[in-house]
């Protein structure tokens, strides 16, 4: 079995019921998790699949963003320094291409301006690695609820959008008559 999984699966853990890790497409929430360092790659896989989640991995941003297109991420947890590319440009290039996935940062340094930087880049949120499960887990639940509400008030506008031209609509009928 395990030579059947594309290269970088991590894998998930399903069970029989609906779980809180499924978000409003009823999918399992779909992890993309990018660093070149192997030993952290494959922890955080392992703590996530464990958690329900279903995660590919990757060691580069430009491979990252390969991935991000074929499988559509919800949530993106990156290094910020990889490297060649490193995960500031992988962060701008997801807000570009794909603005509605998640995306955490992850640095080995504790360096407030590259927190600031990933923060206005329109990053969800910042950890220092490695990551407590228990910090890494609370960070991911916010950033997908923070997905979850930005999706329905989209939704939300668009129904509302869509109800204000039929009755623009209608009321010019009306006074035309």
């Amino acid at each position: 079995m395990a030579d059947e999984l594309p290269v970088g699966y991590v894998g998930t853990r399903m069970t029989g019921e609906a779980s809180s890790l499924e978000l409003d497409d009823g999918m399992a929430t779909r992890v993309l998790i990018v660093d070149d360092e192997a030993v952290v790659r494959d922890a955080i896989g392992v703590v996530l699949s464990d958690e329900g989640y279903e995660c590919r991995t990757t060691s580069g941003a430009e491979s990252a963003l390969d991935v991000a297109r074929e499988v559509d991420p919800h949530l993106v947890i990156s290094d910020i320094k990889m490297p060649g590319k490193d995960g500031l440009w992988l962060l701008d290039r997801l807000r570009r291409e794909r603005p509605d996935t998640a995306v955490l940062m992850l640095t080995a340094y504790g360096d407030t301006e590259a927190a600031v930087e990933c923060l206005r880049r329109g990053a969800t949120d910042y950890l220092l690695k490695p990551p407590k499960s228990t910090d890494l887990l609370r960070a991911i639940e916010r950033a997908l609820s923070r997905r979850r509400d930005e999706r329905a008030r989209e939704r939300y506008r668009t129904s509302l959008q869509r109800t204000v031209r039929e009755k623009a609509s209608d009321l010019r009928h009306a006074l035309v008559e």
